[in-house]
């Protein structure tokens, strides 16, 4: 159940995503934190007050009636806090955009938070993904935000529950395709098992136009 609650969440935000321009786009080490960057993550991730878990960096969701994305929200409310604390993260953009090169990756600032080591390294072949490879440069760009967002820095907060959802409208920039992406990441094995089967659902409805809301409409109930 809570596998389709997901499924119906992410696809409401996709059908009622607006069409604004792409700017700011942040690398995966200055996306602002909640908790390391609150001043500015108020300034521009435009939190809806009762989707507090939502960062609506372009806009997309303005102007727009989240009824339905509420409605199930409150459903599994529960699930997705801790105290007065969400679990859960949405990031919707429009765009992003991968470094050039692998030696990007090795030498901007901001790409140094790949190299904290924390909970999990990065290799040869991250690296040079992070460049060549536009799903790679999701995975990690979805980890790293993740991880600061939650702000797990000490081990023993590494396989937290926590879950991000990152939604990518419009690919990566220079990619005249504009193909949609959605990546879930989540550190704990109640998750993991699930979420590629999530993210090819969502993607594929995006892409195929298929009425998804409507066969998972009674978790909107």
């Amino acid at each position: 159940m809570l596998i389709y609650f997901l499924l119906f969440l992410l696809h409401l935000i996709l059908v009622y995503a607006g069409q604004i321009p792409v700017h700011p786009i942040f690398s995966p080490c200055n996306f602002p934190s909640p908790i390391k960057d609150p001043t500015v993550h108020k300034t521009v991730c435009h939190t809806i007050p009762r989707l507090p878990f939502v960062c609506d960096l372009h806009h997309q969701l303005a102007y727009t009636n989240t009824h339905a994305i509420e409605k199930a929200y409150s459903r599994y409310k529960s699930v997705f806090t801790e105290g007065n604390t969400s679990t859960l993260a949405v990031i919707i953009v429009k765009q992003l955009e991968q470094p050039v090169e692998a030696n990007d990756v090795m030498t901007k600032r901001e790409y140094a938070c790949l190299f904290d080591t924390t909970c999990q390294q990065i290799d040869g072949d991250v690296i040079t993904g992070m460049a060549g490879n536009v799903r790679m440069f999701l995975k990690v760009y979805a980890w790293k935000v993740f991880e600061r967002w939650f702000r797990h820095s000490p081990p023993e907060e590494c396989g937290k529950a926590n879950l991000l959802a990152l939604l990518v409208l419009d690919g990566v920039v220079n990619d005249a395709r504009k193909i949609p992406y959605v990546r879930l990441h989540a550190p704990t094995k109640e998750f993991t098992d699930n979420l590629s089967n999530i993210q090819a659902e969502v993607t594929n409805a995006l892409l195929q136009g298929w009425p998804l809301a409507k066969s998972c409409g009674r978790f909107g109930r």
